[in-house]
C-alpha cells in the first residue's frame, strides 16, 4: 500500500483544508514531520485512520470530540495505492461528519472511489459497506494496520532487553496468540468426541453383521455350486423333452388349423351372391363417373354467367357516382382560388408594418443591455456589503467569544486538575478490569459447552428411546408377522392337495372318455351276423350310438394342465416360504435378546427398553391395518363347496386361476412384507446399538465439561472480588470509561495551558479586523447609491420605446406579426394545391370507372357463350353413358367416393378365397400322418411336467444358495470396510489423546510465541546486517534472550545491553520494521511506509547522522521512512519535510507546510 495524497479541514486542531502530497513528500525515502507539541503532528495520523476505517484510536468510541469547537463540519479524503509491479489500482476514501451536539458526530457522506483510468467508479457508498470494502482491500483491521504504521521505537528498544518469559507475553499481547491455543483446545476436545462416538459406532455395527467369516463363505460358495450342477442336469432333461413336447404339438396343431380352413372356406361360398350384387353397383358408379366431368363443366358455366351479370350492373353504378364527384370537385377549386388571391393582398400589407417594427426592437434591446451591464456590478457591491458586514458582526462576536474564553479557559483547567491527578489508579483498575472479562469469556464458553454436552446427552437419551421403541415396535409387528405366514402356510398347503385332487379327476374322467370314444368307433364297424371283435356275438342288439367327439374332452384336458401348473407353482413357493420362515425366526430371536436386556446393563438402556415396549404394545394395539398390507383375516382356505369331480369348463378354469393369482399375488405382498420388515429390523438392531454406545461416551463428556465450568466460574468469580476490594470507588461497569476520562483531562489541561498563551494574540487581531471592515463598509455603501441613479435613467428610456411598439403592434412583436401573415397565406396556398388534387384525382376515377363499365359487359357475353357450349357436351355425354337426364346422374354423384372400397372389398373376398384353397391343399400336405393319440399326448406332458416340478426346485435351491452367498459376502465386506475405518479411528484417537497430552497449559501457545520470536529475530538480523554493513547479527539465546554476534569481532556473540547509544537505536529500528513485516503479514498488500515515533533529543549530532544514514538506506526497498519529532538538528538534517503549525488561539486552526530543499 503507498499513500498518494491526504486532505483534512475539520479534524481537531485543523480549521481550514490541508493537502498532505505524499507523492512528493515520500519521493526521497525519507521524510520529517516536525513540529511543536500539540500542533497537530499526530492529527494526520489519525485523519488517515478516520478515513480508512472511520475511527480515531485516541477518541472514545472512536469519533467522539474529533470536530474542531469552531466548525459544524468535518472533511477526511485518503487517496492510495495498491497493488503489485505489474498492475497498481488507486482508491480514494472520502468521509464527511456534521456536530451533533457537544461532541457526538453524525456521518454525512461516506464512499469508497476506484481510480481507473477510463474515469471513477464508486465501489460503495455506506458506511459499513466502505468500512468492509476497505478492510477487505488492505486486509488489515484498525488495530493491525496502527501497529505496523507506527512504530514507538523507545518501546522495541525496551523489547531488546526483557526477560524471555516477560517478552513471550508481550508478542502474546501484540499478536493475540491466546485465541489460537484456545481454539486449538477446543477443537481437540471436539475432534476427540467425534472421533470416541464414531469409533463405538463403528464397532457396535461390526457386532450386528453377525459370522462373516472366511470359513462361512466357503461353505456358501460350496452349497451354491452343488446347487447349480443339479439345475444345469435338469436344464438338458427338460429341454429334449420340451422338443418332442413341440413336435407333437406342432402336428397337433396343423389338424386343427385345417379344420379351422375348411369351416371358413365353406362361409366364403355362402357370401358368393352378395359379392356379384356389390359388382354390378361398381359399373354403375363408373358410368356416372364418366358423365360427371361434362355435368360439372354445365354447373361451373351457369354459375359463371350469374357473376358476371351481377358485375356488369355494379360497373353501371359505379360510373354514376363517378360523375357526381368530378362535378363537386369543379366547384370547390373554383372557391379556393378567390380565397388565396385575397389573402396574398393581406401578407403585403403586414410585411411592411413588421419592417418599421424591427427597428423600434433594435433600440429597445440597446437600453436592454445597457441596464444589464449595470446589474452585475450593483449585485456584486451588494453581496460584498453583505460579506463584509456578516464578517464584522462575526469579528465584533468572536472578541467578545475570546475574552469569555479566557475565563472559561481558567476554570475548566482548574476543575480538571483534580481528575488528571488521578489517571494512574484508574488506569490500572481498567486493565484489571480487562483481566476479569477475558475470566468471563472464559467462564461464559465453559457454560455453552457445559449446555451443548447436556443437549448432545438428551438428544443421545432421545437417540435411544426412539431407538428402543422401534425394535420394540418391531417385535410386535414381527410376532404378527409369524402368525400371518403360519395362516398363508396353511393354505398354500391345502392349494398344493386340493390341485393334486384336481389333476387326478381330470386324468380319470380323460380315460372315461377315451374308452367311449373307442366303444362308438367300434359300434360303428359291426354289421348283423357278423362277429363282433370283442365278444364274438353275431347279434348286436344294443350297440353304441355313433356321434360327434364328446366336447367335453377338451375341457378335462384343459383342466388337467391347469390343475397341474397351479401344483408346481404351488410347490416354489412352499420352499420359498420355508427359507423366508427360518429368516424370521432369526430375526425375531435377536429381537428377544434386545427386548430382556443383561442385568449389567447401564440404567438408560434398561428404562428405555422398558418404556419403548409398553409404548410399542399400546401402539400396535390401538393400529389399523396399513393399507396394502397382509393381515391375518386375509388368508381363507379354498373355496370347499366347489365339486373337484365335475368338468372344468372356461367358467370354471376361469375361476380357479383367478382365485390362484389373488392367491399369489398376496404370498408376493407377505414376502415383501418379510423382507421389508427384516430390513428394517436389522437397521433398528444398529440404531439401537450405535445409539447406546453413543448415550455412554457422552454421559461422561457431560461430566467433564460440568467440571470445566466449575473451575472457570471460581477462576472469575476470585478475580471479581479482588478488584472491588482494590477499586471499590470505581464503577465496575465504567472503569475503561474512568480510566479514559483520566487520560482526557490530563491532556486536556496541557491543551488549556497552551490556548491560554495563545488566546491574547487573538484578541489583538479581532481588534484590527473589525477596523478594517468597517471602512470597507462605507466605501461599499456610496458605490451603491451611484449604480442606482444609472439604472432608474435606463428604465425611462425604455418605457418610452415600448410604448410606440405596442401602438404599432398591439403588444406582439414584429416576427409575430409577420409569421401570422405568413402562415395565413401558407395555410390558402395549401387549399388550392389540395383543391386541384381532387379535381384531378376526380377526373381519373372517372375514366377508369367508364373503362371498368365497357369491360364488365364484355365478360358478361363471353359467360353466356360459355354456358352454351357446356350444355351441349353435357347432352352427349348422357347419351354415350346411357342416361335420359341429368337428375339420373346427380344421386350417383354422392355415391362415387364409395366405389373404390367396394372394388377393394371385392378384391379382398377374391383374394382371401383363393388363399383359403391354397392353404388348405398346403395343410394335407404338411399333415397327411393320422392325428397324434391321446396316450402318447398324456404321457408327454407327463414327462415335461415331472421334468418342470424338477428343475423349478432345483433352481429355487441354487438361487437361495446364491442369494446366501450374496448376503454373505456383502456383510464380509461390511465388515472389512468397518475395521479398516476402525483401525484408522483407533490410531487417531491416540494421536488426539497424546496431542492433548503435550498441549497442556500454555504449552502451544509458549511455543507459537517462540516460533514467531525466531521469525521476527531472523528478520530483524537481515534488516540490522543491512544497516550496519554486515557488521551485527541478532540472535535468540537458549533462555530465549537477545543477543548481539558482532562479525566483525570474529563471531562474537554479546549481550545487547553493551550496545551503544547509536547502536541500540540501530537494533531497535530493526526489531520495529521486523515486527511491523509480521503484523503486515496479515494484509494483502505490503505497506510502503511507515511513521517512526522518536524523540530524538538524547542523540547527539554524530549519532543523529548514523540515524539519518541507515533510515536513508531503507529507502532502496521501496519503503517510505516518516520521522515524527519536535528536535531542530533532526529538521535540518532531512531535505523533505512536513512543518505543522499550531492552531491560532481563538483564529485559525493548524496549518501545514511542504519544504523541500
Amino acid at each position: 500500500m503507498k499513500p498518494i495524497r491526504l486532505e483534512l479541514a475539520g479534524l481537531q486542531s485543523y480549521r481550514e483544508k490541508q493537502t498532505v502530497d505524499f507523492e512528493a513528500l515520500c519521493g526521497g525515502g525519507v521524510f520529517g514531520i516536525f513540529g511543536p507539541t500539540g500542533s497537530g503532528k499526530s492529527t494526520i495520523l489519525d485523519a488517515m485512520t478516520l478515513a480508512l476505517y472511520g475511527k480515531v484510536e485516541r477518541a472514545p468510541k472512536g469519533t467522539q470530540g474529533i470536530i474542531n469547537g469552531a466548525e459544524d463540519r468535518l472533511a477526511v479524503s485518503f487517496t492510495f495505492e495498491l497493488g503489485e509491479a505489474g498492475r497498481r489500482v488507486r482508491y480514494r476514501v472520502e468521509r464527511q461528519y456534521k456536530k451533533s451536539g457537544e461532541t457526538s458526530v453524525n456521518v454525512a457522506v461516506c464512499r469508497l472511489v476506484e481510480l481507473a483510468p477510463e474515469g471513477e467508479r464508486v465501489l460503495a457508498d455506506r458506511q459499513t459497506d466502505v468500512d468492509a470494502a476497505v478492510e477487505r482491500l488492505i486486509g488489515l483491521n484498525m488495530q493491525d494496520f496502527t501497529r505496523a504504521v507506527v512504530l514507538p521505537q523507545g518501546k522495541f528498544a525496551a523489547f531488546l532487553t526483557l526477560a524471555g518469559k516477560e517478552r513471550r507475553q508481550m508478542l502474546q499481547r501484540l499478536f493475540g496468540l491466546e485465541r489460537y491455543g484456545n481454539v486449538l483446545a477446543a477443537r481437540l476436545s471436539a475432534r476427540q468426541d467425534e472421533t470416541r462416538l464414531a469409533l463405538r459406532e463403528t464397532e457396535a455395527e461390526q457386532l450386528g453383521l453377525g459370522d462373516a467369516s472366511p470359513e462361512a463363505m466357503a461353505a456358501a460358495r460350496e452349497r451354491l455350486e452343488a446347487a447349480r450342477r443339479e439345475a444345469e442336469r435338469l436344464r438338458g432333461e427338460l429341454a429334449e423333452a420340451e422338443r418332442e413336447h413341440e413336435r407333437l404339438a406342432r402336428r397337433r396343431e396343423l389338424d386343427e388349423e385345417r379344420r379351422q380352413t375348411e369351416r371358413e372356406l365353406a362361409e366364403a361360398d355362402a357370401m358368393e351372391p352378395g359379392i356379384r350384387e356389390r359388382e354390378g353397383l361398381v359399373a354403375l358408379l363408373e358410368r356416372a363417373e364418366k358423365a360427371a366431368p361434362a355435368l360439372k363443366d354445365a354447373d361451373e358455366a351457369a354459375a359463371e354467367a350469374v357473376l358476371r351479370q351481377r358485375e356488369a350492373q355494379e360497373a353501371k353504378d359505379e360510373l354514376a357516382r363517378r360523375r357526381e364527384e368530378a362535378a363537386e370537385a369543379a366547384a370547390l377549386l373554383e372557391r379556393v382560388q378567390a380565397e388565396a388571391a385575397r389573402a396574398e393582398t393581406e401578407w403585403l400589407v403586414a410585411r411592411d408594418r413588421a419592417e418599421q417594427a424591427r427597428g423600434l426592437e433594435s433600440e429597445l434591446a440597446d437600453w436592454d443591455r445597457k441596464a444589464s451591464a449595470i446589474e452585475p456590478e450593483k449585485r456584486e457591491a451588494e453581496e460584498r456589503l453583505r460579506h463584509v458586514e456578516e464578517n464584522l458582526n462575526r469579528e465584533r462576536e468572536r472578541l467578545e467569544n475570546i475574552r469569555a474564553g479566557q475565563e472559561g479557559l481558567m476554570a475548566a483547567q482548574e476543575e480538571l486538575r483534580p481528575l488528571a491527578d488521578a489517571g494512574v489508579r484508574k488506569q490500572e483498575a481498567a486493565l484489571r478490569k480487562r483481566q476479569a472479562e477475558v475470566a468471563r469469556t472464559r467462564a461464559e464458553e465453559a457454560r455453552r459447552d457445559s449446555e451443548a454436552a447436556a443437549e448432545k446427552e438428551r438428544r443421545a437419551a432421545e437417540r435411544l428411546r426412539a431407538a428402543a421403541r422401534k425394535v420394540a415396535e418391531l417385535r410386535l409387528a414381527g410376532r404378527q408377522l409369524a402368525e400371518t405366514w403360519a395362516a398363508a402356510e396353511r393354505e398354500l398347503a391345502a392349494w398344493r392337495h386340493g390341485m393334486r385332487l384336481e389333476a387326478e379327476n381330470a386324468a380319470q374322467a380323460l380315460a372315461g372318455l377315451e374308452r367311449d370314444r373307442a366303444a362308438r368307433s367300434l359300434a360303428a364297424a359291426l354289421a348283423e351276423g357278423v362277429p363282433c371283435p370283442v365278444c364274438g356275438s353275431t347279434h348286436h342288439p344294443r350297440p353304441a350310438v355313433a356321434g360327434p367327439e364328446p366336447e367335453e374332452s377338451g375341457a378335462w384336458e384343459t383342466r388337467r394342465r391347469e390343475a397341474e401348473r397351479i401344483g408346481r407353482e404351488a410347490d416354489g413357493w412352499a420352499d420359498r416360504m420355508s427359507w423366508q420362515r427360518s429368516r424370521l425366526e432369526e430375526r425375531l430371536e435377536e429381537l428377544d435378546r434386545w427386548a430382556f436386556p443383561d442385568a449389567d446393563a447401564s440404567a438408560v438402556l434398561r428404562e428405555a427398553v422398558q418404556a419403548s415396549v409398553e409404548a410399542a404394545a399400546a401402539a400396535v394395539s390401538g393400529m389399523e391395518p396399513a393399507a396394502g398390507a397382509t393381515d391375518r383375516g386375509g388368508w381363507t382356505a379354498i373355496p370347499q363347496e366347489r365339486s373337484f369331480g365335475q368338468p372344468l369348463g372356461s367358467s370354471a378354469g376361469g375361476e380357479a386361476e383367478t382365485l390362484w393369482q389373488s392367491f399369489a399375488g398376496r404370498l408376493e405382498s407377505l414376502l415383501a412384507d418379510g423382507e421389508r420388515w427384516d430390513a428394517d429390523a436389522s437397521a433398528a438392531l444398529r440404531e439401537a446399538a450405535q445409539a447406546a454406545d453413543a448415550a455412554a461416551l457422552l454421559a461422561g463428556l457431560r461430566g467433564d465439561a460440568s467440571r470445566r465450568l466449575e473451575l472457570a466460574e471460581g477462576e472469575f468469580k476470585a478475580m471479581l472480588e479482588a478488584w472491588q476490594r482494590d477499586f471499590a470507588d470505581i464503577p465496575y461497569d465504567n472503569a475503561e470509561g474512568e480510566a479514559e476520562a483520566a487520560r482526557e483531562a490530563a491532556d486536556r489541561v496541557r491543551e488549556l495551558r497552551e490556548q491560554l498563551d495563545a488566546a491574547a494574540k487573538s484578541l489583538a487581531d479581532a481588534e484590527r479586523q473589525i477596523r478594517e471592515l468597517e471602512r470597507e463598509q462605507g466605501s461599499l455603501k456610496l458605490r451603491l447609491a451611484e449604480l442606482g441613479a444609472q439604472l432608474e435613467a435606463a428604465a425611462q428610456h425604455r418605457e418610452a420605446l415600448a410604448k410606440r411598439l405596442r401602438e404599432l403592434t398591439g403588444g406582439v412583436s414584429a416576427e409575430e406579426w409577420l409569421r401570422k401573415a405568413d402562415g395565413e397565406r401558407q395555410r390558402t396556398a395549401e387549399g388550392l394545391a389540395a383543391a386541384r388534387q381532387r379535381h384531378e384525382g376526380a377526373a381519373g376515377a372517372l375514366r377508369e370507372a367508364e373503362m371498368a363499365c365497357a369491360a364488365a359487359e364484355e365478360r358478361l357475353a363471353a359467360a353466356r357463350r360459355q354456358l352454351g357450349r357446356a350444355e351441349e357436351r353435357l347432352r352427349r355425354s348422357l347419351a354415350e353413358n346411357g342416361f335420359g337426364s341429368p337428375d339420373e346422374v346427380r344421386p350417383l354423384l354422392d355415391r362415387l367416393p364409395e366405389a373404390e372400397a367396394l372394388r377393394e372389398e371385392i378384391r379382398r373376398f377374391r383374394d382371401r378365397q383363393n388363399a383359403l384353397r391354397t392353404r388348405l391343399a398346403q395343410l394335407r400336405e404338411q399333415n397327411p400322418d393320422d392325428p397324434v393319440g391321446e396316450e402318447e399326448w398324456q404321457a408327454c406332458l407327463s414327462r415335461v411336467d415331472e421334468l418342470r416340478r424338477a428343475h423349478d426346485a432345483a433352481f429355487a435351491e441354487a438361487a437361495k444358495a446364491e442369494r446366501d452367498a450374496e448376503d454373505l459376502a456383502a456383510r464380509r465386506t461390511r465388515w472389512q470396510e468397518l475395521e479398516e475405518r476402525r483401525v484408522v479411528l483407533a490410531e487417531e484417537a491416540a494421536r488426539i489423546a497424546h496431542l492433548q497430552q503435550i498441549l497442556r497449559g500454555n504449552a502451544f501457545i509458549d511455543f507459537v510465541a517462540e516460533e514467531q520470536l525466531e521469525q521476527v529475530c531472523r528478520t530483524a538480523s537481515e534488516r540490522l546486517g543491512f544497516l550496519t554493513r554486515r557488521r551485527y547479527a541478532l540472535e535468540v539465546d537458549g533462555s530465549g534472550g537477545f543477543v548481539i554476534r558482532d562479525d566483525a569481532s570474529g563471531g562474537l556473540r554479546r549481550p545487547v545491553s553493551s550496545l551503544s547509544g547509536g547502536e541500540m537505536f540501530l537494533a531497535s529500528l530493526s526489531l520495529a520494521l521486523a515486527l511491523s513485516a509480521q503484523i503486515q503479514l496479515r494484509g494483502r498488500y505490503p505497506l510502503e511506509f511507515f511513521f517512526l515515533d522518536e524523540g530524538f533529543g538524547t542523540l547527539d549530532g554524530e549519532l543523529l547522522d548514523l540515524v539519518v544514514t541507515s533510515l536513508e538506506r531503507l529507502h532502496s526497498e521501496r519503503l517510505a521512512v516518516g520521522v515524527i519529532s519536535h528536535v531542530p538538528e533532526l529538521q535540518a538534517r532531512l531535505p523533505r519535510r512536513l512543518v505543522v503549525t499550531p492552531a491560532e488561539p481563538g483564529g485559525r486552526g493548524s496549518r501545514i507546510a511542504l519544504e523541500v530543499l
